[in-house]
């Protein structure tokens, strides 16, 4: 058997603990897995099975049957953007993957996911935005949907006129049926790059409640991060154990950015907007658009010479 040496002090590690080693994590490997298909049911493209053999137990891994359901559509879209970030996928067309046609990609999932899981209303705000409006009067138009409080009818005095989207990627609020104040609004940031951790909406949020709003301002108002990486992904067993690695690390976060969607939760709450009442599907900006999803996934792996996408 191959002895290892310890990357810190050089020594050789008898193969019999590197082997025990290897199998607590192909064990920590499989149970993430499991507990994805679990927790995800149908908006989890992979399925992991026990495969009883001669010699053993095998685990079999199953990719999606195809890239063409809406319902895979926003954990793929997610994978596939991680996979790129990581210089995992060799692309072969570069127009496909720059930083503005991910963006637009990733605000879709984006906001199926928030809609889904307030099942409540939302408008895409980020910047470039589909209507080509500034900030100010996409602000106000935004607002005419959002409904109740007042924006200033002028631009504030002082306030810096090259705001595009003020920080905020998405507006989201979940009404109460008598339509009146004192109910949930969520102001998001839609980061899909690393540099996701120190991008928080609370300053901007605060901002603009502060500066565009006349008389009585929202207050139940929430901040949130949509990303595409699996927010837990640098977890091991570090010696407090990987379940409460994963507690502590999500709490941590949480205190920054208030509400976390990651690519499970994005999956999961996608999916709950996409089986909502075809009537109630356009209170929710890109629910339409599932599609442009379904395409870009086609067209990136059908230029992508070495595959090594993960589940």
């Amino acid at each position: 058997m191959r002895q290892e040496a310890d990357e810190e002090t050089n020594e050789r590690i008898d193969g019999e603990i590197s082997e025990t080693g290897r199998d607590e994590l192909i064990l920590a490997i499989l149970e993430e897995i499991e507990w994805r298909q679990a927790k995800l049911g149908p908006a989890y493209p992979f399925g992991l099975h026990r495969k009883q053999t001669a010699t053993g137990v095998n685990w079999v891994l199953h990719g999606p049957s195809g890239i063409d359901s809406k319902e895979h559509a926003p954990y793929l879209t997610c994978l596939i953007i991680v996979a790129l970030r990581r210089g995992l996928l060799d692309h072969e067309d570069a127009s496909l993957v720059t930083d503005h046609r991910i963006g637009k990609l990733f605000q879709i999932c984006a906001c199926l996911a928030v809609g889904g899981y307030l099942d409540g209303e939302v408008v895409s705000f980020g910047w470039p935005r589909a209507t080509g409006n500034q900030f100010f009067p996409a602000l106000r138009t935004a607002w005419d949907r959002v409904g109740l409080y007042k924006i200033v009818e002028e631009y504030p005095a002082g306030v810096p006129t090259t705001l595009k989207d003020g920080g905020i990627d998405i507006i989201a609020w979940k009404d109460f049926a008598d339509g009146r104040p004192a109910r949930l609004i969520v102001f998001c940031q839609v980061a899909s790059g690393d540099n996701w951790v120190d991008k928080s909406v609370d300053e901007p949020s605060r901002l603009l409640i502060g500066s565009f709003f006349v008389g009585y301002r929202p207050r139940a108002v929430m901040s949130a991060t949509v990303i595409p990486f699996v927010a837990h992904e640098d977890a091991s067993n570090v010696g407090v154990g990987i379940k409460d690695f994963v507690l502590g690390r999500m709490a941590y976060y949480e205190q920054a950015h208030g509400i976390i969607l990651d690519r499970i939760r994005v999956a999961g709450a996608a999916h709950k907007a996409l089986t909502r009442a075809v009537v109630d599907r356009p209170k929710i900006d890109g629910a339409e658009r599932v599609a442009e999803l379904i395409e870009w996934i086609a067209a990136v792996l059908r230029t992508t010479s070495t595959p090594q996408v993960s589940a």
